[in-house]
Parts: structure tokens; C-alpha cells; sequence
């Protein structure tokens, strides 16, 4: 038999729901600190991994330490995703050394006892949303090369009690 109108009806609203992004938590299980070994991941917090997609939110916390933390180079190309937020207690860490990555936003320190360190040595950083440095604990943003771009706002130190600290020796900052 054919499927009835309201069985086709429901089946249309279903598929306009908009999708979800997923998540990608750095593991840093690989211990090799390329951004492309799935090893490294855990995507949307379950037993898959693999490297972080288009649209994907990314989670940095503290596996991604000063010794084990992913790098982004110019392998990976250009990747656009929602969000990044670096978080956690020991301190969580990403360096870019080329290629492109574009985020709606990134958050850095996130959490209160928090702390996070974003290298900026080549290639191209953007933020089509937020930039914050230090939003409840100490962030450090330093860039010795490439291109750091935002098309909206900037905070460095946002919550009381966080501290936010933008290091430029290099490159070009945008926006």
C-alpha cells in the first residue's frame, strides 16, 4: 500500500530539521600531534574517531597539552568549522603553522581554573563570529606569522577573573 499523507508529511518535516554539528574532542591517544590521525580524535563524544569535518565543533581540553597538542599545517588545506573551545584545568594548546582554518568562533579558557595557549606562526586563523581570548581564565593568543582575521568582535580577558593575553611579533591581523 502507499504511505499515507500524514506518514509523508512527517517524513518531509523530519528531513528539514536542521542537522546537528558534531564534535570533535582531541584525545591525543596517537600521541603524534597530527591533526589529520583519527586516532587522536573522539567524534561526537563516542568510540569513533575521526579528524575534525567541515561544520564539526571543536573541543580542546586538557589532553591537548603543551606536549601532545594538535597542530594544524598546511596538509590539512582548509577546513571551516562551527566552533572551537579550548578549556581545561592543565592547560589545553593548538598551534596553526599553515593551511586555513576558519571558525564562527573560538573560545579560549572557557572555564574558570582553565588555560589555554593558541600559536599562530603561519597560515590563516578567521573567526566569522566571536574571538576570546581569556573568557573565564587565563588565554594566551600569541602569533609570530600568517594571518589572524575576525569580522566581528574581539575580547581579550572577558569574565572577571580571566586574563587574556594577545602576543604580536608577526604576520598580519585583520579585522
Amino acid at each position: 500500500s502507499l504511505p499515507t499523507p500524514l506518514l509523508l508529511a512527517c517524513l518531509a518535516a523530519t528531513l528539514a530539521l536542521p542537522q546537528t554539528a558534531l564534535a570533535s574532542l582531541w584525545t591525543g591517544n596517537a600521541n603524534d600531534q597530527l591533526w589529520a590521525t583519527a586516532g587522536n580524535w573522539n567524534s561526537n563524544y563516542d568510540s569513533g574517531s575521526t579528524p575534525p569535518a567541515t561544520g564539526n565543533s571543536i573541543w580542546l581540553d586538557a589532553n591537548a597539552t603543551s606536549s601532545n597538542h594538535p597542530i594544524f599545517t598546511s596538509e590539512q588545506g582548509t577546513l571551516s568549522v562551527s566552533a572551537i573551545y579550548m578549556y581545561g584545568v592543565a592547560g589545553s594548546h593548538l598551534d596553526l603553522t599553515g593551511g586555513s582554518l576558519t571558525a564562527n568562533s573560538l573560545g579560549m579558557a572557557t572555564d574558570a581554573g582553565s588555560s589555554a595557549t593558541f600559536n599562530l606562526s603561519g597560515g590563516t586563523f578567521e573567526t566569522t563570529g566571536e574571538l576570546q581570548v581569556g573568557v573565564s581564565a587565563a588565554g594566551t593568543l600569541t602569533q609570530t606569522g600568517g594571518t589572524l582575521s575576525s569580522s566581528s568582535y574581539h575580547v581579550v580577558g572577558r569574565n572577571n577573573g580571566s586574563n587574556g593575553t594577545l602576543n604580536l611579533s608577526g604576520g598580519t591581523v585583520n579585522g
